[in-house]
């Protein structure tokens, strides 16, 4: 009987440690590690030199008709290389070099007006940064005088098309234009202008002086026409844009 009573009081207290302990379930899983990266466009970097609007002296490997021009600049964040942009102002031709480091040679005609830029790039990113653009004029050592640059179109764009607000019969227009001096002081403008590209240069084009940044034009619905403006400064230097069109719908 005494064992009989023990084996209850055994029972009775496993059970109640039984009902006192916490059950504990499985355990949860590891959640994985945060894999997102988050990639970062490069930045856009600072022209040092050539100058802006300046006259490039310092060139090497000076030849009578060219020279090698170093354009510097600074570095730009999330940058794995740069491209080089650079424009001939008189024939419009451009080049573009590569690089990782923050400097490139270029070898360019002497007597000639260039614009350059910097385009950032990253191996880990689409994005692309580009910086302002700045003009120099290739004139060689020596050199401090030198014509005004190119004149640039404002309106109408290069290979614009243009609906006028009169009707198909088409109206006047403002040419507009801007451009950067050289050594001496810009003192006026010549516009020629023309329906027929080689009349550009002929009697037969329109032709308009002026000493501001824009002429009036007459213009008709369903044709493409032809303009340059040559620049002029107070030492009597001159200097020709390309010539742009433009399309009136």
């Amino acid at each position: 009987m005494e064992k009989i009573r023990l084996f209850i009081l055994l029972g009775l207290l496993v059970a109640a440690f039984s009902s006192c302990s916490k059950k504990s379930g499985p355990t949860p899983p590891v959640p994985p590690p945060d894999t997102t990266v988050t990639v970062k466009p490069p930045g856009q970097a600072t022209l040092l030199t050539p100058a802006n609007n300046e006259p490039c002296t310092v060139g090497t490997g000076v030849t009578s008709k060219q020279s090698t021009v170093t354009f510097t600049w600074s570095a730009s964040a999330y940058t794995d290389g740069y491209e080089l942009h650079i424009k001939n102002l008189v024939t419009s031709g451009i080049t573009v070099l590569t690089t990782a480091n923050l400097t490139l040679d270029a070898t360019l005609a002497l007597s000639t007006p260039y614009s350059w830029y910097i385009v950032s790039t990253s191996k880990k990113s689409t994005e692309i940064a580009q910086t302002d653009t700045w003009k120099f004029y290739n004139s060689g050592p020596g050199v401090s005088f030198y014509p005004p640059y190119p004149a640039e179109a404002v309106y109408p764009l290069v290979n614009q098309t243009i609906t006028f607000p009169v009707g198909s019969g088409g109206g006047n227009l403002t040419l507009k234009w801007q451009a950067t001096a050289g050594s001496s002081p810009i003192t006026g403008y010549t516009v020629y202008y023309n329906n027929l590209l080689y009349n550009i240069n002929t009697p037969n084009a329109q032709i308009i002086t002026t000493t501001t940044n824009s002429a009036t034009v007459a213009a008709s619905a369903g044709t493409t026409y032809y303009w340059e403006v040559v620049t002029t400064d107070a030492a009597g230097n001159t200097s020709t844009s390309q010539v742009y069109s433009f399309y009136v719908e």
